[in-house]
């Protein structure tokens, strides 16, 4: 994923996970949906994001494949 610049979400996800974990951060891997007619990429299909911990603010949400803090439009599983 990080010689060939390309993947999909759950590649995207396992990078920032590995990443956020060297730095220290607790993180961990989501899965679910988004939305269909949703305007991210991975929609129509199953998706990944990620999930990191900060002290004093708790479990924040984050989808490295398009670049934002998941919505409503993404539709957790596990």
């Amino acid at each position: 994923t990080l010689r060939k610049k390309r993947g999909v979400c759950q590649d995207f996800s396992h990078v920032m996970i590995g990443a956020l974990r060297s730095l220290g951060l607790p993180a961990r891997y989501v899965s679910g949906y988004l939305r269909s007619g949703a305007s991210y990429q991975g929609a129509e299909a199953s998706h990944a994001w990620v999930a990191v911990f900060f002290p004093g603010l708790g479990w924040l949400d984050f989808d490295p494949t398009n670049d934002v803090v998941p919505d409503t439009n993404h539709l957790t599983l596990a």
